[in-house]
C-alpha cells in the first residue's frame, strides 16, 4: 500500500545502526581497557536517552516542549549550567516568551546538532541582555522563515521578529549561575504558532524518520 511503513524493517535498521556505534567502542585494535569500553558504552546509552527524550518525547517540531536536559555528563563538564533543548523546523514559526530572571548568563541559540550532517551551524544567538524585556523582565520573541506572526495578546512587550532559513535544528537554552542560592533562573515557554492538527497518537510514518535521526545522532556523536 503506498505510503505505508514497515515498522519491523525500520526497527531492525535502527538496532543495526546502534550496533555500528558499539563496534567503534569495542574495536579490539583500540588501545583502551575494559573500563574504558564500559564508559564508552555508557556514553552511547546516555546519548540515546537524551535523543529519545528530546526528539521523540519532546513534542516534536509542531508541539515542542522546552524540557530540562537531565544533568548527566554528555561532553565537557559544566556544573554551573542548566540546559533546555527542543526540536525546531524553521519552515514553521515559533514564539519564545517568559521572564529572564536574574541568572548570571542566559543564552538562547537555534543551531544544528546533527553531527552526521556535517559542521554545526548557528542561525540565532541571543544573550539575556539582548532580549526585549519590560520592567518586570518579561519578553516575547518570534522566529522562523516567515511571515511574522500577529503579536500575542497579553504579552509585553510586543516582541521582536527574527527571520531564519527554513531548516531543521534545535533550540538550546543555557543558563549559567554564580550564586545558586539567590539567582532566579529564566522561566521560558516555547510554542509553534502554526502547528497544524494535534494528535496524541504516533503515526508509523512519523516514527520511522525519528528512528533514523536518533540512531545517527548516537553513532556520530
Amino acid at each position: 500500500v503506498p505510503g505505508t511503513v514497515d515498522l519491523r524493517t525500520a526497527w531492525t535498521a535502527f538496532c543495526d545502526r546502534l550496533k555500528d556505534g558499539a563496534d567503534v567502542v569495542l574495536d579490539p585494535d583500540l588501545p583502551i581497557n575494559e573500563m574504558d569500553r564500559a564508559e564508552g558504552l555508557r556514553a552511547l546509552l546516555r546519548r540515546l536517552s537524551s535523543e529519545v527524550s528530546r526528539d521523540l518525547e519532546g513534542g516534536g517540531t509542531s508541539h515542542p516542549e522546552l524540557a530540562w536536559v537531565h544533568p548527566f555528563k554528555n561532553g565537557q563538564d559544566n556544573p554551573d549550567g542548566l540546559y533546555q533543548l527542543a526540536s525546531l523546523d524553521l519552515s514553521r514559526t515559533y514564539r519564545l516568551s517568559g521572564t529572564v530572571g536574574s541568572v548570571r548568563y542566559l543564552g538562547i541559540t537555534a543551531m544544528t546538532t546533527d553531527f552526521s550532517e556535517g559542521a554545526i551551524e548557528q542561525f540565532l544567538t541571543l544573550n539575556g541582555d539582548e532580549l526585549p524585556t519590560d520592567v518586570d523582565g518579561r519578553f516575547s520573541i518570534a522566529f522562523g522563515a516567515g511571515p511574522a506572526p500577529e503579536p500575542a495578546g497579553g504579552e509585553a512587550p510586543d516582541g521582536a521578529w527574527f527571520e531564519l532559513p527554513p531548516r531543521r535544528c534545535s533550540l538550546l537554552v543555557r543558563q549559567f549561575f554564580s550564586d545558586w542560592e539567590d539567582e532566579v533562573p529564566a522561566d521560558l515557554h516555547l510554542e509553534c504558532t502554526d502547528p497544524g492538527p494535534s494528535t496524541s497518537r504516533l503515526e508509523p510514518r512519523e516514527l520511522a524518520p525519528y528512528l533514523v535521526r536518533i540512531a545517527d545522532q548516537v553513532v556520530e556523536m
